[in-house]
């Protein structure tokens, strides 16, 4: 890509990294503080933020005083965050809502562009970081989202209904089809989300339909939900320096 076009972006924009980081989860206790060599999740999310060439700012989320010292150990702008948006029940498009309102009459919406970061995909790095955001500009895309290819036809998925009976998501005729004759399909792996904060605003939700996708391998996007995606991972920290 040229320089040109980059330099372009860079004075109509504000490339703006937020990275949430709640205290609290169900499925793993203090999960964005567990450590990998030595390094919290929350720091590897940081680390790759500061390593970008196109992040201006990195922000951190948290309604953790512990957390948020973490980010002041890096230097990076630090974002208290209310219960209320911190709950087992808030949604990404809650914290990204109350991160808007602070930014309120500093920055002009139209000229920020929001790149999410969750700490819980440490095998994201600047690398990815970097990629999607050339890719981003490339495509002169409004919004972009990381993805990964899924192995499995999900149009051969089946469900088991309240009465402990077999049903078909989809169509039934597609159970027993050839998976060769379906498209691939990808699912977001939560690693990076790209979009304009002016988008976002309008419905005051990620903008999702007609993204630009991020393809990352699958060994790039394993993300951390329980004890056991923690092992894998930490594994695959080990053999590799990916900072």
């Amino acid at each position: 890509m040229s320089d040109k076009k980059i330099n372009f972006y860079f004075k109509k924009y504000v490339f703006i990294s937020l990275i949430p980081a709640r205290v609290g989860s169900v499925s793993l206790r203090n999960k964005n503080l567990k450590k990998i060599k030595n390094k919290s999740l929350v720091e590897y999310a940081i680390i790759a933020s500061k390593k970008s060439k196109f992040i201006n700012k990195t922000f951190l989320s948290s309604d953790s005083e512990k957390i948020l010292k973490i980010g002041k150990k890096y230097d990076i702008l630090q974002v208290k965050r209310p219960k209320k948006f911190a709950s087992n029940s808030s949604v990404a498009n809650d914290v990204v809502n109350h991160f808007s309102k602070l930014l309120k009459n500093q920055i002009n919406d139209k000229k920020i562009i929001i790149i999410y970061l969750q700490p819980t995909s440490p095998l994201r790095t600047y690398f990815h970081i970097n990629k999607a955001i050339e890719l981003f500009i490339k495509k002169k895309s409004k919004s972009l989202i990381s993805v990964t290819k899924i192995k499995f036809s999900i149009y051969k998925s089946l469900m088991i209904n309240k009465y402990g009976l077999i049903k078909s998501i989809f169509n039934e005729n597609l159970v027993t089809s050839n998976r060769q004759d379906f498209n691939e399909v990808y699912r977001p792996n939560g690693a990076i989300y790209i979009f304009k904060l002016s988008d976002f605003l309008k419905k005051k939700k990620i903008p999702i339909k007609n993204s630009t996708p991020f393809i990352m391998k699958e060994d790039e996007s394993l993300e951390i939900d329980n004890l056991l995606d923690l092992k894998i991972i930490k594994k695959k920290l080990k053999k590799k320096n990916f900072y």
